[in-house]
């Protein structure tokens, strides 16, 4: 189940352009904890059939202190991405800088507020709110041209929209660190 969660996340962070945004997430089918979940920044215990207990804040490093149970006891498996969406709308939206940690956001805001923040959501809200950080400008207009496929530069501005970059930005990224380490 965990690659498919995994998978849903992602579609879920991309949609809202934050594909480079990552953090330590968990799951179980009970609440015996032998996958540690108790220690990731977002973790889904099985508590039933396709039903999960959410539990938010944990450390990213897993090491300082525990997630903390939310009141959801039942989410059921399809209803991921809209128990999801509005948590990563508060983090994208409030964060205090712009690498801080999903898991270390929840912890200085607080479950409580979360669900606040969550109750009075409504789903594809996020695209009225602005980033706390917005991303990087652009890079330079360019100063030369590099020849890309055509099916090879759709993928890459797909991938740059997902991440709330332009297209020049993220081939400049990742031509700097296959050059540069």
């Amino acid at each position: 189940v965990q690659p498919q969660i995994n998978a849903r996340l992602l579609a879920v962070l991309r949609m809202m352009g934050m594909g480079s945004d990552d953090f330590v997430t968990r799951t179980t089918g009970c609440p015996n904890g032998c996958a540690r979940p108790y220690m990731a920044e977002i973790a889904f215990v099985g508590s039933g059939p396709n039903a999960y207990q959410l539990w938010l804040g944990g450390s990213p490093n897993q090491a300082e202190r525990t997630a903390v149970a939310t009141s959801i006891f039942k989410m059921k498996f399809e209803d991921l991405e809209a128990t999801v969406e509005p948590i990563f709308a508060m983090w994208r939206s409030q964060r205090n800088s712009p690498t801080e940690a999903l898991g270390d956001f929840c912890h200085r805001v607080g479950v409580p507020v979360v669900e606040e923040f969550m109750a009075a959501y409504e789903p594809g809200a996020w695209k009225g709110m602005a980033p706390a950080f917005p991303p990087p400008p652009a890079v330079e207009t360019p100063t030369a041209t590099v020849g890309v496929a055509s099916d090879l530069l759709v993928k890459i501005e797909e991938e740059a929209s997902a991440r709330g970059l332009d297209a020049p930005s993220l081939l400049d990224m990742i031509v700097r660190e296959a050059l540069e380490g």
